[in-house]
């Protein structure tokens, strides 16, 4: 018992060990540290090896002198004395062990401090972005929650389904990713996050005013920045990832106009479902991150966990709203469809649990050419408020997908589709016949549970 316990202390040890190293070393030093570590725990047990060697050694060799039959001594084959020198297997040893030791030692340590350049893979976002002209890193850190970069390139443009009635330049900025992936866009703060009130993730701003504004999963801390020009009197941000706060309020404070320090800005530094159970606040406005990617994302996504895109979660943010309050979330547009109606599924059922009767009442969705913002209002969606959002729409070349008196007419005015079958789709989605359209539909789009959180199992 005591020896199976002291083994799992060490296995403990070295897992907390290596964690800790992730946040000082990068990911290409790690495994000469690991192979440091085997070393050094040989060069505890090697002065008690070679003892172990040169006993053995002089126990096979020595001769027990044993008598003939006239009485003598019978010694070595030769008839000389018996030899107590020490084998020549023995010095060897003495040395190869030691020297072994020595050179493995020096390649760890220039594994560590010189690591090998490792390979990013063609599939990753950050090896596609560095085909942009005068591309770089400006900043890297490494961390448990993976190694995460800054890019940087005067090439690149971060307007997700803005609208075509822009006519004024988006600005240049950088990008950050983690693990080679897209993990979100740093806007600056003078001027340059205008463009977010022309995409379809301003939509629930152009209902009312939002005085209470949370972000869960909030990223590069983009839409912070949209809250607080929209009037916001109170932003929370919930972020997990401490090395993006970190960055946000460090190497990236400058072109953010240092947004994380501002009066109005609360920055938790939790899981969203954590700070869901902690928080006992209400809000006017809860924004959810944007679901997919533009052009898709990889297959590993299915096997991600997403616990803030499960049917429970989003019970708790309905929960969470003032009377005026609302749920968003923007979609990119995938084909074939799967994102915006696993999501709208999701918020149908999660409302009816919730005691929502006519769910046509409560939701709204505006279309671009790229992205869907979904809307779901704790209250009904009255006669002004359609109004409010038929003139978004009208303004910012929008079409509206899903509304209460909607006209066919207005569903493809500015942004056409090749058919009409997302419209029947969301239609499928808020009747009573939702069950069959979902076990129909060649795609998995049954909402997530926490017990099974694989939103982008398709």
């Amino acid at each position: 018992g005591r020896l199976y316990f002291w083994n799992l202390i060490g296995s403990a040890a070295g897992g907390g060990a290596m964690t800790g190293l992730m946040w000082l070393f990068s990911p290409s030093a790690l495994p000469g540290l690991a192979a440091a570590m085997g070393i050094t725990a040989a060069l505890f047990v090697l002065p008690e090896g070679l003892r172990t060697t040169a006993v053995s050694s002089k126990g096979a060799a020595g001769t027990e002198e044993l008598p003939s039959s006239g009485g003598e001594a019978v010694g070595d084959a030769g008839g000389g004395p018996s030899s107590h020198a020490p084998p020549r297997s023995t010095t060897v040893w003495r040395w190869v062990l030691p020297a072994a030791a020595l050179l493995s030692g020096l390649a760890v340590a220039l594994a560590v401090v010189r690591p090998p350049v490792p390979v990013l893979s063609e599939y990753k976002g950050l090896s596609r972005a560095l085909h942009l002209p005068d591309a770089r890193i400006t900043a890297e850190r490494s961390s448990p929650y993976g190694l995460m970069q800054v890019f940087s390139s005067p090439a690149l443009r971060y307007a997700p389904g803005l609208s075509l009635a822009w006519q004024e330049e988006v600005p240049a900025g950088k990008a950050v990713f983690n693990n080679g992936d897209w993990f979100g866009a740093v806007v600056p703060r003078q001027g340059g996050g205008a463009f977010l009130d022309s995409t379809t993730g301003a939509l629930p701003y152009a209902l009312e005013s939002r005085h209470r504004v949370l972000i869960l999963d909030a990223g590069s801390c983009s839409l912070v920045s949209q809250a607080l020009d929209r009037g916001a009197e109170r932003v929370t941000a919930v972020e997990p990832h401490p090395v993006i706060l970190s960055l946000l309020g460090g190497e990236l404070a400058g072109e953010t106009g240092d947004l994380l320090r501002r009066p109005a800005v609360t920055v938790r530094n939790l899981s969203s479902r954590t700070f869901l159970a902690q928080d006992k606040s209400q809000y006017d406005l809860i924004l959810l991150p944007t679901l997919d990617a533009f052009g898709g994302t990889a297959g590993l996504y299915a096997v991600r966990e997403d616990y803030l895109l499960t049917r429970e979660a989003l019970r708790q943010l309905w929960r969470k709203l003032t009377p005026g309050g609302a749920i968003s979330v923007t979609s990119w547009m995938d084909y074939p469809l799967r994102h915006p109606l696993k999501i709208v599924a999701t918020l149908g059922e999660a409302l009816e649990e919730e005691g929502v009767t006519d769910l046509r009442d409560h939701l709204a969705a505006v279309r671009g050419w790229a992205t869907i913002t979904i809307l779901a209002k704790k209250t009904s969606i009255n006669a002004a408020d359609v109004e409010n959002i038929r003139r978004f729409c009208r303004e910012l070349r929008f079409d509206p997908a899903l509304l209460p008196g909607l006209r066919a007419e207005e569903r493809m005015r500015f942004n056409a589709l090749q058919d009409e079958r997302l419209f029947r789709y969301l239609e499928e989605l808020l009747s009573p016949s939702r069950a069959r359209f979902i076990a129909d539909y060649a795609f998995n789009i049954e909402p997530a549970t926490d017990d099974r959180p694989y939103f982008s199992q398709f």
